[in-house]
């Protein structure tokens, strides 16, 4: 007799891309305020990142949904000056995806879902919002 393997290996190609969409450096790497996902992991390690208000220092720690990522005030600067730099010369910036919520002008990140969740993929303003006001009242 044959073995069949149904279909679980598609599921577990989707479990894979949901664990490694939800690693902190990937998640600031596809914010756009980082060039490469190397400088990221950098500024992980020496503590200028925040998640929920605490320093991580893990360039692989696996964000929850809701999740508040900011960073210190030398990075913000630094973060702004290159977000103006871009903005100047370039004059563009590319759009996050629709599983994170990014505010360029506080340097502030939400992650909202996981990837692979099909409401959230193309998700609309009202969607967002009220998926951020569910975020909020948690910190409260």
């Amino acid at each position: 007799k044959k073995k069949t393997r149904g279909n679980s290996s598609g599921r577990n190609e989707l479990a894979l891309l949901n664990l490694f969409e939800s690693k902190l450096c990937t998640i600031l790497f596809r914010s756009t305020f980082f060039l490469n996902i190397a400088e990221c992991c950098t500024m992980i390690r020496l503590g200028n990142v925040l998640v929920n208000y605490k320093p991580i220092f893990c360039p692989n720690f696996l964000l929850q949904n809701f999740d508040f990522i900011s960073f210190s005030l030398y990075l913000q600067k630094k973060l702004k000056k290159f977000i103006f730099f871009r903005l100047c010369f370039f004059r563009y910036l590319f759009g996050p995806p629709a599983y994170i919520e990014v505010n360029f002008k506080l340097c502030h990140i939400v992650f909202l879902k996981n990837f692979f969740l099909p409401h959230l993929i193309r998700s609309t303003f009202k969607t967002k919002f009220s998926l951020l006001q569910g975020c909020f009242n948690r910190f409260k």
